[in-house]
């Protein structure tokens, strides 16, 4: 009995995660939004909803900015290849992004979790999220990357100086994004109105 109850609690906790990304994903979507507020899983209560995470909305984040950015077509070897969202280095997700694309498909294209290490491999991805722990060589990264038609995303606060185009914000516990459009445009990235709309910040013309 304990086991079963073990099993239907962490469904619960599944679904309610699930559905919160759903949640994330709508608002983004219809653009009435520019952050998601984060909170964490009341230990005293297993069977309480759990509301997203910082890491649940950055990767449901990461599944929308494939929506409202255009990729030139040289960015895909061909009609049937997938759309890839790389992350490099330590992987701050823990599951959370690839449970979020798994299934999901971008403009008929699968979506596909890829973790990176070389520039090769860097430049074969459509969006990149380069985390917090890269920052002293987000430097030479965005360089090695220039002109690819790669949407790069960081955290660090000096990473649109150095040439990233999407930083991720956090402020009293919510979740949005700066835009640095002059570096998408030179990739021959196209952000969306309706993304650059609901931005924090954008940089460029």
């Amino acid at each position: 009995m304990q086991q079963r109850d073990s099993f239907n609690t962490a469904q619960r906790q599944r679904r309610a995660v699930r559905t919160q990304w759903t949640a994330v994903r709508a608002l983004i979507a219809t653009g009435l939004f520019f952050c998601a507020s984060l909170a964490g899983t009341r230990p005293a209560d297993a069977q309480a909803p759990r509301v997203a995470s910082e890491y649940d909305v950055k990767a449901a984040f990461l599944y929308n900015f494939a929506n409202f950015v255009t990729w030139p077509a040289a960015a895909f070897a061909a009609s049937g290849s997938p759309f890839i969202i790389g992350v490099l280095g330590e992987d701050p997700f823990a599951g959370r992004l690839e449970s979020t694309i798994r299934g999901e498909s971008v403009g008929g294209r699968p979506m596909v979790y890829r973790r990176v290490t070389k520039v090769d491999q860097m430049k074969s991805c459509h969006v990149l999220f380069i985390s917090a722990f890269e920052h002293a060589r987000h430097a030479d990264l965005l360089s090695d990357l220039r002109g690819a038609p790669v949407l790069t995303v960081g955290e660090a606060e000096q990473f649109l100086g150095a040439g990233g185009m999407i930083r991720f914000v956090v402020a009293e516990r919510r979740v949005g994004f700066e835009v640095n459009l002059a570096s998408a445009s030179k990739s021959g990235l196209k952000p969306s109105g309706r993304l650059l709309k609901v931005a924090r910040r954008v940089i460029g013309p």
